[in-house]
């Protein structure tokens, strides 16, 4: 498959790509001192260096930017090393970055929000950070660990340092079914379709109940691209990637590898909606920087609530405030409509509210 294509989008906004490093709780004031000399885990016949990490990354970024771009029409650019002549040879850059004032026993004892914060707090206090960038991060330091007491098909229980969590500027996600992702282009068919085993006595089984390798590149890959539909606005929703559905993104690779006749339909009407009007996917869109182009008023007399937009409303969507998950929508297709009561309120929902260019914020009622 070329995931190659399409041509790296012309915009000044992009998705830059991390691999996080930890301290060892062994000597945690030696900045040296990296916990596992930064590897990831992997069974002794996969490499698990930095440079084997940052590679297979670097080629999941192309697939995940190649699969938005197929099934969506446009697609996020990527940071590309401009150092290398050969354009068939060009990856996308992968930061190493070293977590501060936390060693690997810290990060194991964080809850995925605590994990999400922390990183997210270290990025935008970087070199690294500009408000021009959007981050995908992967956690080397987690670790497979096996609680007897605990769901064993749940990662969020088995593995310390566990997590997969998008919003706002960052999808964090960890690596421990890294080892099962394709490291160069010629072997993306070969783990699509490796259908060795898990050693559950050693690695998580996050696979969907599917038991091999290749049913965990599906989910952990999949999830990558899930999480970064929340980084680029987009909630939970019953079908597509939004869903739990993204375990079977590799129906997509197949597909287009001729295995498989699957036909899924990955994203819904309001999905598209969201990600057309998204600048990090055209960047002709002339989005505001400022918090005033949305407001709400009340009716002291008729006691409505009115929601007010600077410019025209193309989408409107009730979310579960814990969930995420889209209760109600509404799509205004070409419509001059910049203000609509707001009719049906519910404590445990959050108003997203969109218009036509690119501006979004989120309400809690």
């Amino acid at each position: 498959m070329d995931v190659c294509v399409p041509l790296n989008p012309e915009n000044k906004k992009f998705l830059r790509l991390i691999y996080l490093i930890c301290q060892s709780g062994d000597d945690a004031d030696d900045d040296k001192n990296w916990f596992d000399n930064g590897r990831f885990e992997a069974p002794e016949n996969e490499s698990n260096t930095i440079e084997s990490g940052c590679q297979r990354i670097s080629l999941a970024a192309m697939m995940v930017q190649y699969f938005y771009w197929k099934t969506t029409g446009k697609t996020f650019r990527l940071e590309f090393d401009q150092q290398e002549r050969k354009e068939e040879n060009r990856r996308p850059i992968v930061y190493r970055f070293l977590i501060k004032d936390h060693d690997h026993h810290k990060l194991w004892q964080m809850n995925q929000k605590e994990l999400w914060r922390l990183i997210a707090n270290q990025l935008m206090n970087s070199t690294l950070a500009t408000n021009d960038c959007k981050y995908l991060a992967f956690c080397s330091f987690s670790r497979f660990a096996s609680k007897s007491n605990e769901p064993i098909w749940l990662p969020s229980k088995q593995v310390d340092g566990y997590v997969s969590l998008g919003g706002d500027g960052l999808a964090l996600l960890s690596t421990h079914c890294l080892y099962c992702w394709p490291e160069t282009i010629d072997e993306i068919n070969e783990r699509f379709e490796d259908q060795r085993p898990v050693n559950v006595n050693r690695f998580m089984n996050d696979s969907n109940n599917r038991n091999t390798r290749s049913g965990c590149l599906a989910t952990t890959f999949g999830a990558v691209v899930h999480e970064l539909g929340h980084v680029f606005g987009l909630a939970h929703r019953s079908t597509g990637i939004m869903s739990d559905e993204f375990n079977f993104i590799d129906e997509f690779f197949r597909k287009n590898n001729h295995h498989s006749n699957v036909c899924r339909r990955w994203w819904t009407e309001e999905d598209l909606t969201i990600l057309n009007l998204n600048p990090w996917f055209d960047p002709c869109l002339s989005a505001d920087d400022n918090e005033n182009v949305f407001n709400i008023t009340t009716d002291d007399d008729n006691n409505r609530r009115i929601l007010h937009s600077k410019y025209d409303i193309r989408l409107l969507e009730y979310r579960h405030i814990h969930t995420n998950l889209v209760k109600k929508s509404k799509i205004f297709n070409k419509s001059s409509i910049k203000s609509i009561q707001i009719n049906w309120i519910d404590k445990q929902s959050k108003l997203y509210i969109l218009d036509c260019n690119g501006n979004s914020k989120t309400f809690y009622l």
